[in-house]
């Protein structure tokens, strides 16, 4: 199993990525060298762009990527489009001035990875099929809410969505083709006819590298009182196997997520994972984090995703939920600076039918940032 992701295209770019087989995101017209530097020089547009790493850096190689065609009436295109389906070749690499290409896309993509043919299907799935259409839709939870809440915020060019979403997607493609693959290595998208051909493909000409945030991270929390949950987000999505070695286990993860919608309004898991044992069992990871030492509103937080993996997140009589929580070290570890062992006690015993303890690690500054999962007695 592998995570799906969807990228926003138009009709400029998307033959673009199609010819040289890679995805990408990108802010505009901003570059992301303060993303490479371990300067304190503020940046209002830092949030963003570590924002737009995050998304990248949860990409791993295999996973599935999908290309999301927007509308655009004046050529032909009258509702957006769902194309795919494409893999991941590895890890993604960062543009920090978007100028590979930058004249053929018309824009900075800043964000990107290098692609191959998965099964690539000639049409695509209309908006309408996509997410309106509930003909078949037997409950609210089949439905692809993952990009229902992407089309209601509009803000993301790079969105995840999860395993179960991901089967029903690649069953409308599948539909829609007849189950009939494209067999060419070069593809094409045709503006007249709306589907992609095959053509001449090309070598991507110019891989840069891959994002390292950690040294910007440091040092802002270092020498900073200034947020910097973005770049612990992007750090920690792409290094989740380090991160959670104690807890993992040796799972093998199935599924990574980050900025996952839980509902209609503003709330977002920051991190979600899902693994699996070698005995069937299957784990989902909830994950917040906070670039500040924990408070006691954790856990009102840490019940609302609980309640909305119950609800709408696929169940399994062997699934079970175990949140966590990743924060500063706090500068004293007793007295009443945040929650106490008596506040974790009290949270897991209220969700003794809900989901496994809760697991609390901290990080420090270091040359690999450490993180260490914290024993409730030593609070």
């Amino acid at each position: 199993m592998a995570t799906t992701h969807v990228f926003i295209v138009d009709t400029t770019t998307f033959n673009v990525h199609l010819k040289y087989m890679f995805a990408g995101t990108g802010a505009k017209e901003l570059s992301a060298d303060i993303l490479l530097s371990e300067k304190e020089a503020i940046n209002k547009n830092e949030r963003l762009l570590a924002g737009l790493a995050a998304d990248a850096a949860r990409i791993r190689r295999g996973d599935y990527i999908l290309f999301y065609l927007q509308q655009n009436k004046q050529k032909g295109v009258d509702e957006g489009q769902l194309f795919g389906i494409f893999q991941a070749k590895g890890k993604s690499f960062i543009d920090p001035q978007g100028k590979t290409l930058r004249s053929e896309l018309g824009k900075k993509l800043t964000f990107r990875v290098l692609i191959q043919p998965y099964k690539v299907y000639a049409k695509g799935i209309s908006e309408w099929d996509l997410l309106d259409n509930i003909e078949d839709i037997k409950s609210p939870k089949e439905m692809i809410w993952s990009l229902i809440y992407r089309k209601l915020r509009g803000n993301r060019g790079n969105t995840m969505v999860t395993l179960k979403e991901s089967d029903r997607i690649f069953s409308l493609l599948s539909q829609k083709n007849d189950g009939k693959v494209l067999s060419d290595q070069g593809f094409l998208w045709d503006c007249a006819s709306q589907i992609i051909k095959p053509g001449k493909s090309c070598k991507y000409p110019n891989i840069s590298k891959q994002l390292d945030i950690k040294p910007r991270l440091i040092a802002k929390y270092i020498n900073s009182n200034r947020a910097f949950e973005n770049l612990l987000q992007t750090f920690i999505v792409g290094n989740i196997e380090v991160v959670l070695k104690n807890i993992l286990e040796g799972q093998k993860i199935d599924w990574l997520g980050n900025e996952v919608s839980c509902g209609v309004g503003m709330q977002r898991i920051d991190v979600l994972v899902q693994s699996h044992d070698g005995n069937g069992n299957i784990f989902v990871y909830p994950i917040e984090l906070k670039d500040e030492p924990l408070k006691t509103d954790i856990f009102k937080q840490m019940n609302r995703y609980i309640a909305w993996l119950k609800l709408y997140y696929h169940k399994n009589k062997k699934q079970k939920i175990v949140p966590v929580v990743i924060a500063a070290a706090p500068k004293q570890r007793k007295g009443k600076y945040g929650p106490t062992d008596i506040d974790f006690k009290r949270f897991n015993q209220d969700n003794k039918n809900n989901c496994q303890k809760l697991r609390y690690i901290t990080f420090s500054p270091d040359k690999m940032l450490k993180f260490e999962e914290v024993d409730y007695k030593k609070i």
